[in-house]
């Protein structure tokens, strides 16, 4: 399995989730500046006029309207799951060495394994709560170390699964 601080640019790779036509951006999604300044960098992102064919334009983005874009670019983690697929933050994926499902979340550098609050709605004890929480996040990269990669299985995203996910 690759690793996420050994990947080349070459291996970087994407998915963009449309929220107002609720579909992935296929096929060969891209992004661009439409704009930069020294507070704030907008982009755009949207598919190749030449790679929607003639029939399907599913996905397409209107981009003569750039503020009015809502959009999430959701990154390639680095990692395949066992059966080959690629892992992107926001799928929820499942193992046999946690005791459930877990969101795949980008914060502070690192992909993490982020568990359902469903797990700790019943504890009474509000700091137990939290403690308990952020020890059952565990990253991608101590998955690899422990040689457990090999046991994941995407089983869906918070896009298209919602009841994979409600207590995220």
């Amino acid at each position: 399995m690759r690793q996420w601080c050994n990947m080349k640019l070459s291996d970087f790779d994407f998915r963009i989730w449309d929220n107002t036509k609720k579909v992935f951006l296929k096929p060969n999604p891209y992004i661009f500046i439409i704009k930069s300044d020294k507070e704030k960098i907008n982009v755009g992102a949207g598919i190749k006029y030449k790679d929607l064919g003639v029939k399907d334009v599913k996905g397409y983005l209107d981009i003569s309207k750039p503020d009015e874009l809502d959009i999430e670019i959701e990154l390639w983690t680095g990692f395949y799951d066992k059966n080959g697929k690629k892992i992107y933050e926001n799928d929820v994926i499942d193992t046999p060495i946690m005791a459930y499902s877990r969101l795949v979340k980008f914060r502070k550098g690192v992909f993490n394994l982020v568990p359902s609050l469903n797990h700790y709605i019943n504890l009474k004890d509000k700091e137990k709560v939290k403690e308990n929480y952020f020890k059952a996040i565990m990253s991608l990269n101590q998955l690899e170390k422990l040689e457990k990669l090999n046991v994941i299985e995407v089983i869906g995203n918070i896009h298209n699964n919602k009841d994979l996910f409600e207590n995220f």
